[in-house]
């Protein structure tokens, strides 16, 4: 064996000898007395001679080297460790996996220093006709706010509108905005707006949504909120955009921030809010008919259900089943005792889309009236200064809100 080349070391019960490189065990010899017996090429001992560590591992099924070791080491198998971080072609072909993208520890100091926004799309079209949603969220407070679109191609003009109208109530420019690569979002007509602004716009990588994960977290949250909402009352489901908006109100007016204690709306106005005129979505409630349009023996009220809170005035969303109309009121008597699993879809979807676009195209957002502000943008914002809300006494499980009728037509969303 020596004569041949290979190299031979041996102790006082055997002698082993090895390939010219060290690595391959070619041949054993075990003493038995004074001498030693040359151990036969058999097939099972061929297993035994083939001792690198890579073999192993691909004999084990391609499983961890360290794991591989630990085996041979229990069942007494000798084995040449020639991995020195050796990548495996198989287990990169067939094992890698997508980096994990912990928290980003960084978070903003003060409100509109970093801003996150990404797109939605439902797989049906709400009342109004939408089927694509906007979200932004700001990274200090967690205030959000939400435009609906028909199309994609909205998206440019929603976030011009949201930008400058942030700015101008606010008196605060937002300095980053982080979003996803999509073409909603990046496109020649968003840079030049953003740089016209002054705004860094820094995008995540391609197909890693973890990357901008707050909103996307958010957009989940979001979603199966309005989900819960419909589907607990069997509502019909074009209501979605309804129901996001009502989600996202009650989540600004009670949700965590940066700053313990303090809900997203508290920290975006900068007082104090009160979360008594909060109802359910799809509560059955009765709206107080005005003088002028009933009769002397006619019904004072008509039933409808709660889908949301006014933007322009201090009043509820109420949706008249039998008008086929979205009226607001401050007058409004709720019967939440009533709240259960109803069989069947309760509204009808024979609105037409031409009443109900003024809601959706609308883009209105944060705004200061008199002093007084409204929370959110588009279909999301809902007034948020509940001072302005008498609420009378409790009789009954039914909370009415006194003074004089506003009652007036929306376009539902």
């Amino acid at each position: 064996m020596l004569d041949k080349g290979y190299v031979q070391k041996a102790n006082v019960k055997e002698s082993t000898f090895y390939s010219l490189d060290g690595r391959e065990i070619v041949a054993i010899a075990r003493r038995k007395g004074n001498l030693f017996k040359m151990m036969l090429r058999r097939e099972e001992e061929t297993s035994l001679m083939v001792q690198s560590i890579k073999v192993w591992h691909e004999r084990l099924a391609h499983q961890n080297v360290k794991y591989v070791k630990d085996i041979l080491k229990r069942k007494g198998i000798k084995y040449v460790d020639d991995w020195n971080n050796y990548e495996c072609t198989g287990c990169s072909y067939g094992k890698q996996h997508r980096s994990s993208h912990p928290n980003n520890p960084k978070t903003a100091q003060q409100t509109l220093d970093l801003v996150h926004v990404d797109t939605g799309e439902m797989n049906i079209r709400s009342l109004g006709g939408s089927k694509y949603w906007l979200i932004w969220k700001d990274d200090f407070t967690h205030y959000r706010t939400c435009y609906f679109m028909k199309t994609k191609s909205e998206a440019p003009a929603k976030i011009e509108s949201y930008l400058r109208l942030v700015e101008n109530q606010l008196g605060r420019r937002v300095k980053s905005l982080r979003s996803d690569n999509g073409t909603e979002l990046k496109n020649a007509k968003t840079k030049e707006l953003m740089d016209k602004l002054g705004i860094f716009h820094t995008f995540t990588n391609v197909d890693t949504p973890e990357q901008n994960g707050r909103v996307e977290r958010e957009m989940r949250t979001i979603v199966e909120a309005a989900r819960a909402e419909i589907q607990a009352d069997g509502l019909n489901e074009r209501l979605w955009a309804e129901a996001m908006n009502h989600a996202i109100f009650t989540i600004n007016q009670t949700g965590t921030s940066n700053v313990p204690g303090k809900s997203p709306a508290e920290l975006w106005f900068g007082r104090k809010m009160k979360i008594e005129k909060l109802r359910p979505f799809g509560c059955e409630c009765y709206v107080l008919t005005q003088a002028q349009k009933r009769g002397k023996i006619n019904k004072k009220s008509e039933k409808g259900i709660l889908v949301g809170y006014d933007i322009d005035s201090p009043c509820y969303r109420i949706y008249m089943k039998e008008k086929r109309e979205v009226v607001t009121s401050d007058n409004v008597i709720f019967d939440e005792e009533k709240i259960r699993q109803r069989q069947g879809t309760e509204l009808e979807t024979s609105i037409t889309e031409g009443t109900l676009e003024k809601q959706e195209e609308s883009s209105r957002g944060v705004r200061l009236v008199n002093g007084n502000e409204n929370l959110g943008t588009g279909e999301l914002s809902r007034r948020s200064d509940t001072d302005h809300l008498s609420l009378g006494t409790s009789t009954e499980g039914r909370r009415k809100i006194q003074g004089q009728t506003r009652s007036k037509k929306h376009s539902a969303q």
